[in-house]
């Protein structure tokens, strides 16, 4: 079922929302920032631009959901308390992104669709009144609230970032990687805002919250990461 963008909005204004939350990994973050817009896996993949492969990509063609972008009415990273599985780089937009021109409709999945069977419906997938998902969004089941995402149906699946980006966190593992450029050794995260730094400045967006965010507890995960299972440390955090 497909809700009118304004609905939608009027519901999370209404439990006090005014972010949606869009997490990914420094390769993909980095053609989102080149193109200036959010992008849609299919739209990446149909113009030969870079992102990092996810595990659902064969799911999500499946579900005919790999045309759509993906937000989030919650930080799910503080809300878990967790680091985001989906990458260390977080989007952050004024709820106001849920007016642009380029939404013509949103869906919002009843759980994660990498949960999603093959045998599923629509009415297993996606709530279909707007009412029933906002009697249970953000009414206290953490578990629930973190598989209702905000699906935008776009023109051509893209959505620009320029007007409604509140700000960027980029989640700091305190770790080091040497510069390409210079050959310094520079804090992970410091290199990941200076790849943006030209992107940002062309797009006219350097006056927005740019955070750099030290959590002990996700430093600790992301060490024993890059200990224990660097391919997928790397997957989130390098260029390619």
């Amino acid at each position: 079922m497909e809700f009118e963008p304004l609905e939608v909005y009027k519901r999370l204004k209404g439990k006090g929302l005014n972010f949606l939350f869009h997490a990914n990994t420094t390769r993909t973050s980095k053609t989102f920032l080149s193109n200036g817009a959010l992008l849609s896996r299919a739209y990446v993949e149909n113009n030969d631009l870079d992102q990092t492969p996810q595990k659902s990509d064969c799911k999500d063609k499946r579900h005919n959901i790999w045309d759509y972008i993906f937000l989030d009415a919650i930080h799910i990273s503080n809300y878990f308390g967790n680091y985001n599985f989906y990458g260390p780089i977080l989007f952050i937009f004024n709820i106001d992104v849920l007016l642009q021109d380029e939404i013509i409709a949103v869906k919002i999945s009843q759980r994660n669709p990498i949960n999603w069977r093959d045998d599923d419906n629509d009415e297993d997938k996606y709530y279909q009144t707007i009412d029933d998902w906002n009697a249970k969004f953000f009414t206290g089941n953490k578990y629930r609230d973190g598989g209702n995402h905000i699906i935008l149906v776009t023109n051509d699946g893209k959505l620009d970032i320029g007007n409604c980006l509140y700000g960027i966190h980029i989640d700091n593992p305190n770790l080091f990687v040497r510069d390409g450029i210079d050959g310094k050794r520079k804090m992970i995260a410091n290199a990941i805002f200076e790849y943006y730094k030209p992107d940002l400045d062309r797009l006219g967006l350097l006056d927005r919250e740019f955070k750099i965010i030290n959590n002990t507890y996700k430093q600790l995960c992301y060490s024993s990461m890059y200990a224990f299972q660097k391919d997928k440390f790397k997957r989130l955090f390098y260029k390619s």
